[in-house]
């Protein structure tokens, strides 16, 4: 039901965007953004980003030594990682994460936030737990405005050997249409 929800959500909002940029003046001024990334490969020179502002489109992606995203509905950084096996006993990494919540009503981590996770450059299926884990199982659930929770997200993996990419997307409303991420390297021991 929630999946829904979203996606009546994201659907109304591409509307939205398509008749403002229908609706357009021909203005010369560059919106203001308010993104904040830690990321070293997100400098772009101002021809670079004017071409981006009219295109709708701004891309901030990078490798940081932490994931820390950071918006007006929330907040989510990497804290730490852990090896596990998934309900079939395959090798599974659980990445841990604290979350706030800064929307007005209740919501959950993956609503502001899209979290992945790469090995040998391909993505990483999630992986079904068999274990009690109080951070897996709040990774859903929701929260009130100003609380902070540690949420899990779990991932299989090909070996327990190679280094796995962990990639965060920016999802709230107001970084929808850019292309917002964080990744870190983490080296399995």
């Amino acid at each position: 039901m929630k999946g829904k929800i979203i996606s009546i959500f994201l659907a109304a909002i591409l509307c939205a965007s398509v008749a403002a940029c229908s609706n357009e003046a021909s203005t010369e001024s560059v919106p203001e953004t308010s993104v904040t990334s830690t990321s070293a490969e997100s400098v772009s020179t101002s021809e670079e980003s004017s071409s981006e502002s009219e295109q709708g489109t701004e891309q901030e992606t990078g490798t940081v030594e932490k994931i820390n995203l950071d918006n007006s509905e929330g907040t989510l950084t990497y804290t730490n990682y852990e090896l596990t096996t998934d309900y079939e006993g395959n090798p599974a990494i659980l990445v841990y994460y604290d979350y706030t919540n800064k929307k007005e009503e209740t919501s959950y981590a993956q609503m502001t936030f899209y979290p992945q996770a790469f090995q040998n450059g391909v993505e990483c299926d999630l992986a079904i737990l068999m274990d009690d884990n109080e951070a897996y199982s709040n990774a859903s659930k929701e929260i009130t405005t100003g609380t902070t929770i540690n949420v899990a997200f779990a991932y299989s993996l090909q070996d327990t050997t190679n280094p796995v990419t962990i990639e965060v997307t920016d999802q709230s409303s107001e970084n929808l249409f850019n292309d917002i991420s964080q990744q870190q390297e983490i080296a399995l021991q």
